[in-house]
């Protein structure tokens, strides 16, 4: 078997040949496109002509229903076929020109394979790379690699897909909520569901409603096909492009035990009369869901709330889907589950605890997601709990256990996974380990009155004497006037996970403090190294001069290379919090990212009748009025945007200008010192549009701009880490002030 890293290895090299041409989500589409594309290419094979000719005598003849099942019997086990006369090896050998006869390959595919081609936008990328004279080279790269069923395994294809894509979204931003499981993840959550419970020549169903590109059902499958056992795969995803890369996957191998439905899984159930040995979900967080009376009738949703975080809900939906009395459900979260007080959230918590279906609560290392530093929990709900666990919840703390590579990432080493699950099994209390009665979690909350109103509240532990407690620590220390209120008594459960970790603070030494700061120290020197010379070294590289061997740049206008649009201010019985479009507005921005949460919406009849400015994923938005220079890069969404007033529209000519390249230099202090000095007013500082769309800059070629952004892209993660890294620092030489202060010295 051929080493799969070189073809993982020959796959990102197109992926970067390709970005000159495109943007990063852009590209990953045309790549999963390309390799599904020669997959098929390599299935069909030497089968091609028997293929062509069967197609050719009935095609006028069978139904469409008949044809296709015919076909697919010339290169069962697998489900996909392609009909043209020339494979895609034939086309890279001749000039690609306009793309057309690329085109006329994807027609000639199996109708699943078109459909997952078409919502990967694979026409848009042609057209790109047709535009950067780059397709040829593409279809030449794309046929070098042996794609072949007898050259890389079902089971090698998915890893090498799921790596890839891995790498992709190492350097991806991503929207709120929104975090691609890394393989450490996706390990230790499938060992902690299925590890001593899964039996050889057995059949067992898994479910994942919120299941992206599919990573955690692989994985699971794969998992379970290692225990000598069988599994059936049932998923939901709402985005449709990712949807599409879980089924490119699933048409890279003969695998008939995937179903993977594309929809919303809290309003339109795909399965709604299926029970699962199994269930796995990254819910979703910070995404909030405003259905309403749409989900009052649901019997999934015991526990609904308007505007609440939406992780709630697909948990809910999890737990509906398992097998009574039996199913597993491992779900990753963050700390907002254990301790929000949110209507909603506390209910839910007060039932998964009262039911005694909480197993184990494990904290992961901070970092651990790709592109977020917010602490992440895995809870694992157990339908049937062993004697031994009944009535109690085991706390893991794995946040000490990771293993870094490259110098900064950290992840979950097999070892680290050993670890974590030997502590889940020995079920003991260690220094990582506390089993916790479920009342040691909750507590009686009381209200105190005077003169009928409620003036304050006590907590009183479950696991005492209520009533003793009451009478000797509360009831004889209440101010006079204020009287216990016992009528309106709730029992509530808080799982504050770290206080029972709580370690004494080591005392930190001169000398400690010392080593730590020369150590970090080379950590940022050995970045800074590595760094900023291959950036700056690749930027040199990749700009072309003129005749006078200057840089190829250009005097440019920001009105010449994009159209300008100001916001409107949204009329107040236009708005409501729950509409068919949100409103941007300036408070909306922050970080040169734009906060999703709790937009206000504007009604359809609002929409219809305001003449709002629309504005669409990749447009860029700048604040003009008051605070002005705050910019931001629209995000996708579930629902399109309205510009509110005080912010400018910049919808890019992309023939002209790359977006993240506009938005890099809007958000640039060169740039940003111009738009300050054309500001006017006496009160309000603002800058007309007219005046922002004349603002004069040196621009480079597109291709240098696309150039620019995809080296900036490759190593925006070592550049944050530089930043992080010199944050620390600052912190470490806050503190030896702080000791020379305490010591009296200064």
């Amino acid at each position: 078997m051929k080493e799969l890293n070189p073809i993982i290895k020959k796959i990102w090299d197109i992926a970067n040949a390709s970005r000159s041409a495109m943007d990063l989500s852009m590209t990953m589409n045309f790549v999963v496109a390309m390799m599904l594309l020669r997959r098929v290419d390599c299935i069909v094979g030497n089968k091609r002509g028997n293929i062509v000719k069967l197609y050719q005598q009935v095609r006028n003849v069978y139904s469409s229903e008949r044809l296709e099942n015919e076909l697919m019997a010339v290169v069962a086990p697998y489900k996909v076929y392609n009909v043209s006369e020339k494979s895609l090896t034939d086309l890279s050998k001749y000039a690609m020109g306009n793309g057309n006869e690329l085109r006329a390959y994807v027609m000639s595919c199996s109708e699943n394979v078109k459909r997952v081609l078409a919502n990967l936008d694979l026409e848009a990328a042609i057209t790109y790379l047709v535009s950067a004279h780059t397709l040829d080279e593409m279809m030449e790269m794309i046929c070098e690699v042996d794609l072949s069923p007898l050259v890389v395994s079902d089971e090698e294809m998915e890893n090498m897909m799921f790596n890839v894509m891995e790498l992709f979204y190492s350097g991806m931003g991503r929207k709120a909520g929104e975090f691609s499981l890394t393989d450490s993840i996706r390990l230790l959550m499938g060992r902690l569901c299925l590890d001593g419970i899964v039996k050889s020549n057995s059949n067992y169903s898994i479910y994942d409603g919120t299941c992206g590109n599919g990573g955690l059902l692989y994985r699971m499958n794969s998992m379970i096909k290692g225990y000598h056992a069988n599994a059936y795969c049932c998923g939901q995803e709402i985005n449709t492009q990712t949807w599409s890369i879980a089924q490119a996957i699933n048409l890279l191998s003969a695998s008939d035990n995937f179903q993977i439905v594309n929809g919303n899984t809290l309003l339109q159930d795909a399965f709604p009369n299926e029970t699962f040995d199994f269930v796995v979900c990254n819910s979703p967080y910070g995404i909030r869901v405003n259905y309403g009376e749409r989900l009052y009738d649901d019997s999934r949703f015991k526990f609904i709330a308007p505007n609440v975080d939406g992780s709630i809900f697909f948990l809910q939906n999890g737990l509906s889907k398992l097998v009574p009395e039996k199913g597993r459900m491992v779900a990753l979260t963050t700390g907002g589950l254990f301790f929000n007080m949110s209507a909603g959230i506390k209910d839910f918590r007060r039932y998964v605890v009262e039911s005694d279906i909480v197993d184990t609560i494990i904290s992961l290392p901070a970092g651990i997601q790709m592109g977020t530093s917010i602490p992440f929990y895995l809870c694992l709900f157990n339908l049937n709990k062993s004697a031994e666990r009944k009535g109690k919840i085991q706390l893991i703390d794995g946040s000490t256990l990771f293993t870094t590579i490259g110098g900064y990432r950290r992840i979950l080493s097999n070892k680290n996974i050993d670890s974590i699950l030997k502590t889940y099994k020995s079920f003991s209390d260690n220094n990582i380990s506390k089993i916790i009665s479920n009342d040691e979690f909750g507590y009686y909350e009381i209200e105190i009155e005077k003169d009928g109103k409620t003036v304050d509240t006590e907590q009183i532990p479950l696991n005492i004497d209520s009533q003793k407690y009451l009478e000797h620590n509360i009831i004889p220390n209440l101010p006079k006037g204020e009287h216990v209120n016992l009528a309106n008594t709730r029992k509530e459960y808080v799982i504050n996970f770290k206080s029972f970790f709580l370690r004494p603070e080591k005392e930190e030494k001169f000398s400690d403090l010392k080593d730590e700061f020369d150590e970090r120290q080379d950590t940022i020197c050995n970045l800074t190294n590595e760094v900023m010379p291959r950036i700056l070294g690749e930027l040199a590289n990749n700009q072309t001069t003129n005749k006078e061997g200057k840089y190829n740049f250009q005097k440019t206008r920001i009105k010449d290379i994009a159209e300008l649009n100001s916001g409107k201010s949204v009329k107040p019985d236009h708005i409501t919090s729950d509409g068919v479009a949100y409103i941007l507005t300036v408070s909306n921005i922050s970080d040169s990212n734009i906060n999703v949460r709790d937009l206000k919406q504007v009604t359809e009849e609002g929409l219809n009748e305001g003449h709002y400015c629309l504005i669409e994923p990749g447009d860029i938005i700048f604040s003009n009025v008051g605070t002005i220079g705050k910019c931001a890069i629209v995000p996708d969404s579930d629902k399109p945007f309205i510009l509110s007033s005080n912010l400018i529209k910049i919808k890019v000519l992309r023939d002209k200008c790359n977006p993240k390249y506009l938005f890099r230099l809007i958000a640039s202090k060169k740039f940003q010192d111009k738009v300050r000095r054309l500001t006017i007013g006496d009160v309000i500082n603002r800058i007309n549009i007219k005046s922002f769309g004349g603002i004069e800059y040196d621009l480079p070629s597109i291709e240098n701009q696309n150039k620019i952004i995809s080296i900036l892209d490759n190593n925006v993660e070592k550049i944050e880490n530089l930043r992080h890294q010199m944050v620390e620092q600052a912190e470490v030489l806050e503190k030896i002030r702080d000791k020379y202060v305490d010591m009296k010295i200064l």
